[in-house]
């Protein structure tokens, strides 16, 4: 009896051991699962956070060129303009028809100048910074229906709320661009 007892208990021992290890080495490959699992989500957030920055950097950098053409659009070609308008005004001429026509290319000049200022007016964000989104959006079809003829109906909810200034110019730009294309 003591060699059968001594037997079952090795081969209970060994049973216990081996399913120990097994239990171990299960619990070896959860960890790693686990950990590759988490190294995965920190790499899918790590990429979707990289894309966001890119994103984000990408509108700041329209967003300053758009700012730069604003002010060069406004500070030269606007003193140009300006300059021929008061060109035109200093012209005399006796000739009624040819009075007539400096007339009408003064009012063209200064139809350019007016367009020109609502141009440089709203590729600058300091315009959407100073009346907000929505009155920028009723300004530009304002501007719109006025220059094209089109006659635009909106129904704007005033109650979005933007989650940052990027995205509120981001939304306008993109309306911007609708309306510019349908024009």
């Amino acid at each position: 009896m003591d060699k059968t007892s001594d037997i079952i208990f090795f081969v209970v021992a060994t049973v216990i051991i081996l399913l120990l290890l097994a239990v171990l080495v299960i619990n070896l490959l959860l960890i790693g699962r686990n950990r590759k699992l988490k190294h995965g989500n920190e790499l899918l957030k790590l990429s979707a956070d990289y894309q966001k920055e890119l994103a984000k950097t990408q509108i700041e950098v329209i967003d300053s060129t758009l700012n730069d053409i604003s002010q060069q659009l406004h500070d030269d070609v606007g003193q140009m303009i300006a300059f021929s308008i008061v060109q035109l005004n200093n012209l005399e001429t006796n000739d009624t028809s040819l009075r007539k026509e400096i007339a009408t290319i003064r009012e063209s000049v200064q139809g350019s100048m007016h367009s020109l200022r609502e141009i440089s007016k709203t590729l600058s964000t300091d315009y959407l910074k100073s009346f907000g989104i929505f009155e920028s959006l009723k300004r530009l079809v304002d501007s719109v229906q006025k220059t094209s003829g089109l006659i635009v109906h909106t129904n704007i909810d005033q109650n979005i709320v933007f989650n940052t200034m990027s995205n509120e110019v981001f939304c306008f730009r993109i309306l911007q661009e609708l309306f510019t294309n349908t024009s």
